[in-house]
């Protein structure tokens, strides 16, 4: 078999990007003159080369070795070029794409589309000129080192993926832990936390004291999702080791403002209601920093009276400007106390405007106990339609007598 040469030099190969530095390449062909020639030539371009006598022989060494690039002969015994490469493309689907040149005594056009329809990528024809298959093969080179490359960018972007989902699973278990705590259980409370991300930056926590009075806490971060949810830590670890001592309300805000205040970056706060109920489960005290009204409901459901926000939200004021004065209260038997998010109220459907304090307390209003949750979320779906919740909507009810 003869070859022609340019006489160039040798160059580097491109796009190289394995441990060795080389890239891989198949050479098949039943020649020994060829492989033996071709080997040497495709050695000294800089790559690793493997031989292969035959189609059943090729498709072995694919299985062991995975090369990079293939120089595939079209006439064989056994198994011909044509019927070696449409295996290698049948077996490698869903896997990297390997480039084929085929190289043929062969030369007509219908021969080198033949070649191409059965997968391969590129045609020479024989007696090969070396100066072309150096160019086309640094051509291929190109596209597999390219294709490594996006592998490598692919795996390192899954392994991002992964490693972020395992921190956001850590995180949701960590918050789920300060904040599921038995108190939210407690019969006399009706609540829901609706995120409008993985995270909620809306929190609803409650404790008793040893007295028996209900501590009752709904909280609004600023913002959303995780950064949202993991300022809500310091304010419930206040919150639940203060209250289950039964200390003063303005005790507690003092001291979760001054937490927050010491923690929290410029610009993050949290709006909050913190109410006691007293042990007679009819009369006690709330605070509201920055949240929607705190509404007192009769036994009909409807509102009484509300106690509007006094004071800006937990984390502005610094300690000697902070105002820690509560509202009393005072209800009645089978009345509720009832506190909605902004994201609840403000919860815009495509043409109906915001849900709105009448729609929320409509939509509790004759409803029993213990289904008044599900009944102001389905209206809460109803209204907003395909639109989509841009902030976290959260509702506290508690039972009083």
């Amino acid at each position: 078999m003869n070859f022609s040469s340019s006489g160039m030099a040798p160059a580097p190969v491109e796009g190289r990007h394995d441990s060795s530095g080389r890239m891989t390449v198949l050479v098949v062909d039943d020649s020994p003159a060829v492989l033996a020639l071709l080997r040497g030539f495709l050695a000294r371009e800089g790559y690793e080369v493997l031989v292969a006598t035959n189609g059943v022989e090729a498709l072995k060494r694919m299985s062991e070795a995975s090369p990079d690039l293939v120089v595939m002969d079209v006439m064989m015994p056994e198994l011909d070029g044509l019927e070696t490469v449409r295996r290698i493309r049948e077996q490698s689907v869903g896997h990297p794409w390997i480039p084929v040149i085929f190289v043929s005594a062969l030369d007509t056009e219908d021969d080198a589309v033949r070649a191409l329809d059965a997968g391969g990528d590129d045609f020479i024809a024989k007696p090969v000129n070396l100066a072309i298959l150096r160019a086309k093969m640094r051509s291929m080179a190109r596209v597999a080192a390219l294709q490594r490359e996006l592998r490598h960018q692919a795996a390192a972007l899954r392994s991002a993926q992964e490693e972020e989902a395992a921190e956001q699973e850590l995180a949701q278990d960590l918050i789920a832990n300060i904040v599921l705590r038995e108190g939210v259980n407690d019969p006399v409370l009706e609540w829901s936390v609706l995120p409008s991300q993985r995270f909620s930056g809306d929190v609803v926590a409650a404790a008793r004291a040893p007295d028996g009075a209900l501590y009752a806490l709904l909280a609004d971060a600023t913002g959303h999702g995780l950064t949202a949810s993991v300022s809500l830590i310091p304010a419930l670890q206040v919150f639940y080791g203060m209250a289950k001592k039964g200390l003063p309300v303005p005790e507690i805000v003092s001291e979760m403002n001054a937490r927050l205040k010491d923690l929290m970056p410029a610009g993050r706060c949290i709006a909050a209601v913190l109410l006691r109920l007293s042990p007679d489960s009819l009369s006690g005290e709330a605070w509201n920093g920055g949240m929607p009204p705190l509404f007192l409901l009769d036994g009909e459901g409807r509102a009484r009276s509300a106690l509007v926000s006094r004071h800006l939200p937990l984390g502005i004021a610094s300690q000697h400007q902070f105002d820690a004065t509560t509202q009393p209260f005072a209800g009645e038997r089978g009345g509720t106390l009832a506190v909605f998010s902004d994201g609840v109220l403000e919860a815009a459907g495509e043409s109906s405007g915001a849900f709105g304090t009448d729609r929320a307390l409509a939509a509790i209003r004759g409803v029993a106990p213990g289904s008044r949750m599900a009944s102001l979320r389905a209206a809460l779906t109803a209204h907003l339609g395909v639109a989509t919740r841009v902030d976290d909507a959260s509702a506290l009810l508690v039972r009083l007598g």
